[in-house]
């Protein structure tokens, strides 16, 4: 029994990449983006254990912290609902398209994604009603910051 929840745990997940591999790309034409390049306070947090202890002392500072806000253009009926997924596996949005939709991505502090302590790559995922992947729209961050959309060169944060 437990050798088997095993092998289904190994299995789907894969099968999920695989499976959004094959989704084309969502069409430049039909999204925008900006990017909210901010600063904040990092709190204190004994679990982000990537800091030194001179930097978790240093924590009053601000530091550059990473929004982005994506919005689909020229949306058809077939685009039911969009998931934005994370390297990390998590699933941090999970909406209904309505009509001509916008929404933010909160990627965290820039140096956590350079640093790879959170997620480096968000996946935003356009599905039909039958819960068909139909276009996807991949964000991803290299360790010296430079902002990939779509496998494109777009900035650097």
């Amino acid at each position: 029994m437990m050798k088997n929840l095993l092998i289904l745990l190994i299995v789907i997940p894969s099968h999920l990449n695989s499976q959004e591999a094959n989704v084309p790309f969502l069409s430049p034409d039909d999204f925008d983006f900006e990017l909210d390049y901010n600063f904040k306070t990092k709190p204190y947090n004994v679990k982000d254990v990537a800091y030194s202890e001179r930097e978790l002392n240093n924590s009053t500072e601000n530091l550059p912290y990473v929004k982005m806000k994506i919005i689909l253009k020229n949306t058809s009926e077939d685009q039911f609902r969009y998931k934005v997924h994370t390297n990390k596996s998590d699933i941090i949005l999970n909406r209904k398209i309505k009509g001509n939709d916008d929404f933010v991505i909160d990627m965290g502090f820039a140096d956590d994604i350079k640093d790879r302590v959170h997620a480096h790559q968000f996946s935003v995922i356009i599905y039909n009603k039958d819960k068909d992947p139909l276009s996807k729209i991949v964000i991803e961050f290299s360790v010296n910051g430079d902002m990939f959309i779509n496998e494109k060169l777009m900035g650097k944060i």
